[in-house]
């Protein structure tokens, strides 16, 4: 490889390498890994559907059900008696994708009502969710608060010298948080204590005199806390030993009621953050809370069915030992990121995967139990034959036993999932596949995922590194091509690309970086493309346009394609040269008029041109009426062959004179005669000239010698001679007439001329 490719790839490798270093770096930054997560949800859109395992089965809260049984929120005996016929007709499982933290206080049957149907049942999950820890209170209010939890705002404003109904917030949060501490440290010395020993330690000791706001919330606060350790001893995960990966830790959860958690089966979180875009696209595992660590809604659920024997965390994956499933017992194992959050498979847009039914359609049950009791109510057994009512029992009991047979094959032995998904519901947002995707659909994507095992895990960095530089190696290569070769393959190299990351999302699971690499290619192969045109193209076209008058297109492009062929400034070639010129031009241009003169010279040296071109001869110059050309540079050939050409040339433009000849005798025109002489020797080829004006020409005894041989064909009245110098390179292809020598300037010896009267032509 010459030295120019050599230095012109490292520059290459250089650029490249430096851009997949720079989008190595950029990869860590919020817009990358944007760019990154829209180009994944590319490939959801385009991937075939994921298969949806038949187990799982909606219960919609949809705008119907909203329209039969009333706005929302409903009363809990709607619920229970959802959970009774379900359980009525083979649900395997119930998950309750609904919050219900606050007790009915003004009907509290409604809460007995549905604790007894979970009771029932055994098989309905509740979820419950953390909260995010409170923005850190301001330090001047909690040093204040601190000497004196009872201090008003407005003495405590007028001490920090601020607004009272500006600091209001402030200020309250500040005493929040305070009292939130030290109730925690007590409970943490005195787990066993009552509110009222509270009370009394922080009395003595840290001398607080307690109003009645104070103590409601220190109250509710404990009430909270025994309540959330109830729920944790009865609900978290048994012997878990976690310590490879980040789980996300809260402080606070919020969970439901104590009648509720003492029936339901199981209970998991129902927190998600969503991607830095704002869109759904994976969901943790587990959560920690103080020492303890539950699991999600769904995966406790899981659990629960595949009866998981114990969990196991491993770096980048969580592996579910001892699962039970279709009479095996196997372990199942789910890529991860580091905080234990996976990516879930979405299987599609909402009522496009899965199978959905209105929860008003498992009311509806009830509903003709309800009227089927309301017509039996006061007949006896022997009346109901003859009675009016006989056709409508009869009715009623086959409809409810239709139904019972209809809902029975919808529900039996599937998981239920219950939430909400009417329009204009705060419970949606956006997932990879849709805007506005009712969230309740989070529990059967996750457990389809897990079910299946279709896992999608994200490609480990060191692939993601290699592949990058992969990339810069390979678009640096293809700087050595030519421009639209190089953009040809990079094009291809960007889809091929794409279409691997796209296989390997659909049918592997993996997920690699595709903006990275894709980015490597457009600014790689931009960077390149500026560089060439700098220094490559500027040449190409600079040498396209200096040599493009007398220069045939083939020679042009050879010089292109190979810029070292033409040495600037001058080299020692062996060459030959053409001269020609039109016999009594001068007193033909005195007798003739200007405008006919123009035209026959114009037509004539277009003609002559083209001949010379044609022999991939170079056209140094017009003088006049005159043509000087030169064979040999500045695309270099063997003395042998650019004599060769030249006398070709010039027998082809006697050839093409006798042609215009005849024209201009057709037109009245005079007709002229031409002389050629040729020459082949050593002379000095190259740009020459000022640094403002140069010119590509020839210099040297031999071009003299070749003007002067041209200026003899007068004296000896022929068109064609050439020199000895000439001649001993064509000999075998050409008929001549030897002439006198002639005495040349600077030699003792005389050169001996020769009349070309015939030429081979090939």
């Amino acid at each position: 490889m010459k030295k120019k490719k050599i230095f012109k790839l490292l520059v290459s490798l250089a650029l490249t390498f430096f851009v997949a270093v720079f989008i190595i770096v950029f990869s860590k930054s919020k817009v990358y890994q944007i760019l990154e997560l829209k180009a994944l949800d590319v490939r959801f859109a385009l991937k075939s559907n994921t298969p949806t395992h038949t187990q799982i089965l909606h219960i919609d809260i949809d705008d119907q059900s909203l329209a039969q049984l009333g706005r929302w929120p409903w009363t809990r005996s709607h619920h229970a008696k959802l959970i009774d016929t379900l359980t009525e007709c083979g649900a395997e499982q119930i998950i309750m994708d609904l919050l219900f933290m606050e007790e009915v206080t003004d009907l509290p049957q409604e809460d007995v009502l549905l604790a007894k149907a979970m009771s029932r049942s055994d098989r309905v999950y509740l979820p419950f969710y953390f909260t995010k820890d409170r923005k850190p209170a301001s330090a001047e209010f909690t040093s204040l608060l601190l000497k004196d939890i009872t201090i008003p705002l407005e003495e405590a404003a007028r001490i920090l010298n601020q607004d009272p109904d500006s600091c209001k917030d402030e200020f309250s949060l500040a005493k929040r948080s305070i009292m939130d501490q030290a109730l925690r440290e007590v409970l943490g010395k005195n787990p066993e204590i009552s509110i009222n020993g509270v009370f009394e330690i922080l009395e003595n000791s840290k001398g607080w005199f307690l109003f009645s706001e104070e103590e409601a919330y220190l109250r509710k606060q404990f009430q909270n806390k025994k309540l959330a350790e109830f729920f944790a001893d009865k609900f978290a995960l048994d012997h878990v030993n976690q310590k490879t990966l980040k789980l996300e830790e809260f402080k606070t959860i919020s969970v439901p009621i104590k009648e509720y958690i003492k029936t339901m089966k199981d209970s998991g979180f129902i927190n998600a953050d969503p991607d830095a875009d704002g869109v759904l696209r994976r969901i943790p595992l587990f959560i920690k809370y103080e020492d303890k660590i539950f699991s999600q809604l769904s995966l406790a659920a899981l659990i629960d069915s595949f009866n998981i024997s114990d969990v196991e965390f491993k770096n980048n994956f969580i592996i579910l030992n001892g699962a039970h499933i279709q009479s095996k017992i196997r372990n199942i194992t789910i890529p991860v990121d580091e905080s234990g959050c996976m990516l879930v498979n979405w299987t599609g847009r909402w009522g496009h995967s899965f199978k959905h039914i209105p929860y008003y359609r498992i009311l509806k049950l009830h509903k003709l139990r309800e009227q089927l009791r309301t017509q039996l109510k006061g007949i006896n057994a022997e009346e109901q034959v003859s009675s009016e009512n006989a056709g409508i029992v009869k009715y009623l009991r086959k409809a409810e036993a239709n139904l019972k047979e209809e809902l029975t094959g919808i529900v039996k032995n599937r998981i239920c999932i219950v939430g909400l998904t009417a329009t204009g519901t705060q419970d949606m947002g956006p997932i990879p596949l849709q805007t506005d995707y009712p969230l309740v659909g989070t529990h059967s994507n996750l457990i389809n995922t897990i079910i299946t095992e279709d896992f999608i895990g994200k490609a480990p960095p060191c692939l993601n590194v290699f592949i990058f530089f992969f990339t810069a190696l390979l678009i640096g290569f293809a700087s050595l091509i030519r421009l639209w070769r190089s953009l040809l393959f990079s094009v291809c190299y960007a889809v091929g690309y794409f279409l691997i990351a796209f296989f390997a999302f659909d049918k592997l699971g993996l997920w690699i970086d595709l903006v990275g690499p894709l980015g490597i290619v457009v600014f790689g192969f931009s960077g390149i493309m500026s560089l060439r045109f700098f220094t490559e193209e500027r040449e190409k076209i600079w040498i396209k346009k200096a040599f493009s008058h007398y220069l045939p297109q083939d020679v042009i492009n050879e010089l292109i394609e190979d810029p070292s062929k033409l040495k600037l400034g001058g080299e020692r070639r062996i060459i030959t040269v053409l001269f020609s010129d039109i016999k009594s031009f001068t007193t033909y241009s005195e007798k003739k008029a200007p405008e006919e003169v123009v035209s026959v010279l114009n037509e004539y040296l277009d003609v002559m041109t083209k001949v010379i071109f044609d022999n991939k001869g170079t056209l140094d110059k017009y003088m006049g009426d005159g043509i000087m050309a030169i064979f040999g540079a500045p695309h270099y050939e063997a003395p042998e062959i650019s004599a060769k050409r030249a006398v070709k040339t010039a027998w082809q433009m006697m050839e093409k004179l006798k042609a215009l000849q005849d024209e201009w005798i057709k037109r009245g025109y005079q007709p002229l005669d031409i002389g050629i002489g040729i020459n082949t020797g050593e002379m000095i080829v190259g740009n020459m000239g000022s640094t403002l004006v140069m010119d590509y020409t020839v210099i040297g005894d031999a071009v003299n010698l070749g003007a002067r041989i041209e200026t003899l064909t007068r004296r000896y009245n022929n068109n064609i001679m050439i020199s000895e110098f000439t001649y001993k390179y064509i000999k075998k292809i050409v008929d001549v007439n030897p002439l006198e020598p002639i005495k040349v300037k600077g030699k003792d010896i005389p050169v001996m001329m020769y009349e070309v009267t015939g030429v081979k032509l090939d």
